[in-house]
């Protein structure tokens, strides 16, 4: 260390300049053997009385950079003590530790340890820099205090290993016996090999005839285990082999793989074999274990790099997929979407699986929004044959009213026109159409009785049109017959010359009261049909009263009789009867023409056979009046032609064609 008093220099007045401050404090930096901080100290106080003094002097610019130099080096000089104080004291309380550590090892009777803690606390007592003399003098006088004990520990120790020694011995001759394995057997020899050197490390030597009785024994007892390492070393090297045909396979595989459109499924499976025929193809010789790693470790990496830009894309794809059919849960047409989502279903296709969370998490997923859609399919479903449910119930109601309505057969009446049944019965075509569809299993059930119903309806219908044209030809009858016996009286009051006028105007007004009662008695016809009779019934009392009217209604008679006579003719056709002899003539001259006309393709007037027919009944009784001499042949040929209609077989009337649901 540096000597404090040739260092000196003096201070006041004659204080030195700030070079040799610098050049001085650049020195003191510059010790091999750490700072001396007396001198470090002083310099500080130098630099302090020269600043005084540069404070009552001019100064100029080189003094102000000397000066502002100088604070640099003592701010340098000031951390280089500051650091050193620390250290100092960081080594004296890691001494201080050691010691203790001395104390502790001592009590234990580690001797070998004892021994080094104590040449390492001498050592690094003496590194110490600036350590006071009193506190190097009292850790000195511990360590010195503690040196007999430990030679006398040391002594002995080499005593008492001499049976450890001895018991060591013994243990190896008895080794084989105790049932342990070769490989247990050769640990616990080096084992009491290494037990051997620590005691003779230790200071604990002197056992040279015991070492070599020791080392008799060991070599005696691991030669059995020589065997054994001889076999380890043969897996070893096989090992080795299946190791080095594992990576060449793996290379082979990544040459050969066509990377452009691979079979991830396949490369996936092959890394995964090979990396488990790597895991349990055993150890390799010490020397082969990390080229072989290093190797596996590079082909693996490759295949990895691949596989993980698969593994990144397909992953991406599937999200983007599970994205797609949760959108689909808005799409308004059901069946469409359904189909996209079996579509989609089909390509969740993972090529190279991710980490078993990701995979999890994105199952989740898929499989949500997969059932939703089933679900709402279900919801639909329950819904749809909700709606079948309901249209068959309905269609069960509109069956059992049809049927009740045919049972009590007086709502199928047509109301006199014709038309009131009609429009019922396509009220309940409609109906039924706009019912829809039912379920599948009872759909030709209820059709089958909707069928039945409709086709019941249509001929309770036919029979109450039959029943209301009868009964409207016969109320036509007895109107007209009404309106015959009334112009008979009017036609037979205007020729009456008797003196008795006055008795026979009373006898006429007493019959056409009667004649009054009984019209006005009969129901009343349609409009078509009541207002001509009516206007004849009118025509007729207003003849029996008036003898003018009566000589115009004589005169119409032959006229009607004519009229009558052609429609009777017809009539007679449709009916297939004979007309009378005076008639043939005119017979076969209507049917010429009804021939010709049909041929020529021109409309000979006629409808249907019943049609016609009913409305020829009903011009014959509309028609006026006829001399009363002729009634009771009309009346014969009339009731003829009734009969005959009635005999013939009724015709088919167009059928409607069935609705597409009657199909179904």
């Amino acid at each position: 260390m540096p000597n404090p008093a040739a260092e000196r220099t003096p201070t006041g007045p004659a204080a030195t300049s700030s070079a040799q401050l610098q050049h001085q404090v650049r020195a003191l930096l510059g010790a091999k053997n750490g700072i001396d901080e007396s001198r470090a100290k002083r310099l500080r106080k130098q630099w302090q009385a020269h600043q005084s003094n540069a404070k009552t002097k001019p100064t100029t610019d080189a003094d102000l950079e000397a000066d502002a130099a100088l604070a640099e080096w003592f701010a340098q000089l000031h951390q280089r003590v500051h650091a050193q104080i620390e250290l100092r004291e960081k080594q004296f309380t890691s001494v201080q530790a050691q010691l203790q550590q001395l104390r502790v090892s001592f009590k234990q009777g580690h001797v070998k340890q004892s021994q080094q803690l104590a040449q390492l606390i001498a050592r690094q007592l003496q590194q110490i820099i600036g350590l006071s003399t009193q506190r190097r003098q009292r850790i000195a006088a511990e360590l010195k205090s503690l040196q007999p004990e430990i030679r006398q520990l040391t002594a002995w120790r080499k005593w008492g290993t001499k049976q450890a020694r001895e018991n060591i011995i013994q243990e190896i001759k008895d080794i084989h016996d105790s049932g342990a394995s070769l490989a247990e057997i050769a640990r616990r020899i080096q084992q009491a090999r290494q037990q051997w050197q620590t005691w003779d490390d230790s200071g604990e030597g002197g056992h040279q005839k015991l070492y070599q009785v020791f080392n008799r024994e060991c070599r005696k007892a691991y030669k059995p285990c020589q065997a054994y390492f001889a076999q380890q070393k043969q897996q070893r090297q096989t090992a080795q082999q299946a190791r080095e045909e594992i990576c060449a396979a793996l290379e082979q595989a990544y040459e050969q793989t066509e990377w452009r459109r691979p079979d991830w499924k396949e490369v996936q499976q092959r890394v995964r074999m090979h990396s488990k025929q790597w895991r349990t193809a055993g150890a390799a010789d010490y020397h082969a274990k990390k080229p072989l790693q290093r190797r596996f470790a590079a082909i693996m990496e490759k295949f990895e790099q691949k596989l993980a830009q698969e593994r990144s894309s397909n992953y991406k794809s599937r999200e983007k997929l599970v994205a797609e059919m949760i959108q689909l849960e808005q799409r308004e047409d059901f069946r469409e979407a359904f189909a996209e989502l079996q579509a989609l279903s089909k390509k969740y296709l993972p090529t190279v699986t991710s980490s078993r969370s990701q995979e999890q998490a994105l199952w989740k997923r898929f499989t949500a929004a997969r059932d939703r859609i089933y679900q709402q399919r279900d919801r639909r479903r329950q819904d749809f044959m909700r709606t079948l449910k309901q249209n068959l119930a309905a269609k069960q109601v509109l069956c059992a009213e049809i049927e009740a309505a045919c049972h009590r057969g007086g709502e199928m009446k047509t109301g006199g026109d014709g038309n009131g049944a009609r429009r019922r019965l396509q009220q309940w075509r409609t109906t039924w159409e706009q019912l829809g569809e039912t379920p599948k299993v009872s759909r030709e059930k209820v059709t089958a009785r909707y069928r039945n119903a409709i086709q019941q309806a249509q001929k309770t219908i036919a029979q109450a049109e039959v029943a209301e044209k009868l009964q409207l030809q016969d109320q036509l009858r007895q109107k007209s017959m009404l309106c015959a016996r009334l112009e008979a009286m009017a036609v037979a009051a205007a020729g009456d010359d008797s003196a008795s006028i006055a008795a026979t105007q009373l006898k006429l007004k007493s019959k056409l009261d009667t004649l009054r009662k009984k019209w006005e008695a009969l129901p009343p016809l349609p409009a078509a049909l009541e207002q001509p009779l009516a206007e004849r019934y009118q025509f007729a009392v207003q003849a029996a009263q008036e003898r003018d009217v009566a000589q115009r209604l004589r005169d119409s008679m032959p006229k009607n009789l004519a009229r009558l006579h052609a429609l009777l003719l017809h009539l007679e056709i449709l009916a297939g009867l004979e007309p009378p002899a005076e008639f043939s003539k005119q017979r076969m001259a209507l049917q010429i023409n009804r021939l010709s006309a049909a041929m020529g393709g021109r409309d000979a007037g006629e409808t249907h056979q019943s049609a016609s027919a009913a409305q020829l009944m009903r011009d014959i009784w509309l028609l006026g009046a006829v001399q009363v001499k002729q009634h009771a042949a009309i009346f014969k040929r009339v009731d003829a032609c009734c009969a005959a209609l009635a005999a013939l077989p009724p015709a088919n009337p167009s059928k409607p064609k069935p609705t597409e649901t009657e199909h179904q």
